[in-house]
């Protein structure tokens, strides 16, 4: 086995951390002599015109469903095994039969949704077919590799693949440029964002879905303001209109400081200066924000739900993620040197568990052993 083909994301769907996915992957593999090329469907209209919304969507359609399928076979027949690295991609397992092949899934949170069990995710009428075609696909597929015990359980659940032929476990591996900046290095780096060297801030990262549960956020800076009154900085995604009516209405918008998709050396020197990370998420297919902020030595309180219970490991205050009282008061906690340190200490060594090596180790094993299955049958 040398040639390896990742199949990708379309460009515009702006999948960040599924791309930083294929990347490890792709390095990973690359730096023990592997041939590995990666696809992914066209962008065929401009940058400038993607901002028209409805022409981006029907033409990433378009290129996704009729165009790419045609691309992804003729490379297929180049390469020794196909690797389609986000589970949003499984349709394309049906035009992959005669390669071995195998697909990620990250999560089971939109497709549980589309088949209306209890999720926080909201689909659109598109949305929810597109989820059922995608679990299609992982049924089809000739293995299912999940990041987590639990997108494992939700898999073999839904799809009906009990054989531990067809469905593995490989946890996601840390991008290892996440390790802790100086004060000093970190300060150059976010005062960009109105953030001065002498403010204590708390950081919460991710999307404006539901399901990362910003409004429970919101609440806890609220509750804490007469203990604590540093700064909420809130990575990712803008915040909606309705959390900042919100914020105001808490009493905290001037507390906020938004940042907007910012660059990883400028997300590790947000991590590096926090107080902590708050992540009460309400349901993850595994949490990198978790073990991002653990090798950059930022404290975690996170929700005690799997898988964030065992990739934060011994080394996060676990909450419910729904009792804003008991993250308030572990939120204060992290003011006191002891209970930092300790985080600190165990959540370096948690993080360093999540290593690219491991993870290519895994997949390199796997591939030879789906490689030669799919020539025994053929």
């Amino acid at each position: 086995m040398r040639k390896i083909l990742l199949v990708t994301d379309y460009p515009l769907d702006g999948f960040r951390s599924m791309d930083r996915y294929a990347d490890l992957l792709c390095s990973g593999l690359r730096s023990r002599g592997y041939t590995v090329a990666t696809l992914a469907p066209r962008q065929i209209i401009p940058s400038e015109l993607a901002k028209n919304h409805g022409l981006a969507k029907w033409t990433g359609y378009f290129s996704k469903f009729f165009l790419f399928p045609f691309e992804l076979q003729f490379r297929a027949q180049q390469s020794d095994i196909v690797h389609i690295c986000d589970h949003h991609n499984a349709t394309y397992s049906f035009v992959l039969s005669s390669r071995p092949n195998l697909i990620t899934c990250h999560d089971m949170v939109g497709i549980k949704a589309s088949l209306k069990e209890n999720s926080p995710a909201k689909l659109s009428k598109i949305g929810k077919w597109l989820h059922r075609a995608n679990l299609a696909g992982l049924r089809r597929a000739e293995m299912v590799v999940c990041v987590s015990k639990t997108t494992e359980l939700d898999v073999i659940r839904l799809t009906g693949k009990s054989d531990p032929e067809s469905v593995r476990v490989i946890e996601n591996a840390l991008d290892p440029t996440f390790s802790p900046m100086t004060s000093k290095e970190a300060n150059q780096q976010i005062e960009t964002f109105g953030i001065a060297s002498t403010d204590e801030y708390i950081l919460t990262v991710g999307s404006d879905l539901p399901r990362k549960n910003r409004e429970t956020v919101l609440q806890v800076v609220a509750r804490t303001k007469s203990d604590w009154s540093g700064k909420l900085v809130i990575v990712g995604a803008p915040l909606s209109d309705s959390s900042r009516l919100r914020s105001s209405e808490l009493g905290i918008a001037h507390r906020l400081v938004e940042v907007v998709s910012p660059t990883d050396t400028q997300l590790r020197a947000l991590y590096s200066r926090a107080l902590g990370l708050l992540y009460p998420s309400l349901a993850e297919g595994f949490g990198w924000p978790v073990i991002e902020a653990q090798s950059c030595q930022c404290p975690v309180i996170t929700s005690n739900i799997p898988p964030l219970t065992y990739v934060s490991g011994d080394a996060a205050l676990l909450v419910d993620p729904t009792d804003v009282e008991e993250l308030s008061r572990q939120l204060l906690r992290l003011q006191e040197p002891e209970v930092r340190l300790n985080l600190i200490t165990a959540g370096v060594d948690n993080a360093a568990k999540y290593s690219v090596s491991r993870m290519t180790d895994a997949f390199i094993s796997l591939y030879s052993e789906l490689i030669e299955k799919h020539a025994k049958k053929h």
